[in-house]
């Protein structure tokens, strides 16, 4: 089933989500998606076949992470549009060459002059923006870093000090990072008290393999756990045995 129909029932006026142009059912019939949570214009939808063939990257056409059809569209689309993707659809293989990638690259530097999407691979550049970036592959959509290439949401503590500038080099003087998150910082506090007190308590029980052994598995253990064993440390040691 296509992952955008016209819906030729929709009554009164409706909003492009893509456009967010205004449209209204006496003249215009919306595409809708299965779940019937979009309303998608016309012109939108010609617009992502157009968009999906100025180069490789962009092929195939999607909406969202479902890639469109022509076949599915075949009625909407301008004969000449059409024409191009049945030309494109019959190409059996890319037409940039992973040799011809490999030669514009060459000598550039991967996290300063270039990035690789972890997704699909698509090699892409930034000039002056945020380094947090994003791909239209169904992984490269959530987004990552163009300094590391790792994957990474746009809010999370992926960009701040400590980790890569939200922009900029990191060894720029004007790079800019974001401000410390304080549930990520008081979690790491958190954490690191926890293990300071178990490392602490261990020293006493060094001399017993066992109990170092069983300790030491712990400390990479969720924090009841650990909180756990180290009131067994401090309290009554015999309860490991």
């Amino acid at each position: 089933m296509p992952s955008l129909t016209q819906n030729f029932t929709h009554v009164g006026d409706w909003e492009c989500v893509t456009c967010c142009e205004d449209y209204n059912t006496v003249n215009d019939s919306p595409w809708q998606t299965e779940d019937a949570g979009s309303l998608v214009c016309g012109g939108c939808i010609i617009h992502l076949f157009e968009q999906a063939l100025e180069n490789d990257y962009s092929w195939p056409p999607r909406f969202g992470p479902d890639v469109l059809h022509s076949q599915d569209f075949a009625s909407h689309l301008p004969s000449e549009l059409l024409d191009r993707v049945t030309r494109r659809v019959a190409q059996a293989e890319p037409r940039i060459k992973p040799e011809e990638v490999a030669e514009a690259i060459k000598g550039l530097v991967r996290g300063k002059d270039y990035q690789i999407c972890p997704g699909c691979s698509l090699v892409v550049a930034l000039k002056e923006s945020c380094n947090h970036i994003a791909c239209v592959c169904p992984l490269g959509m959530k987004g990552f870093c163009f300094i590391c290439g790792q994957v990474a949401q746009h809010d999370d503590d992926h960009l701040r000090k400590g980790g890569y500038p939200r922009f900029g080099q990191p060894a720029a003087e004007r790079a800019i990072f974001d401000p410390p998150n304080p549930i990520a910082l008081a979690r790491e506090a958190h954490n690191a008290r926890i293990q300071r007190e178990l490392a602490q308590d261990l020293t006493i029980f060094h001399a017993d393999s066992w109990t170092w052994n069983v300790a030491m598995q712990t400390l990479a253990s969720d924090d009841d756990t650990r909180r756990l064993m180290v009131d067994l440390l401090r309290g009554t040691p015999s309860r490991l045995y």
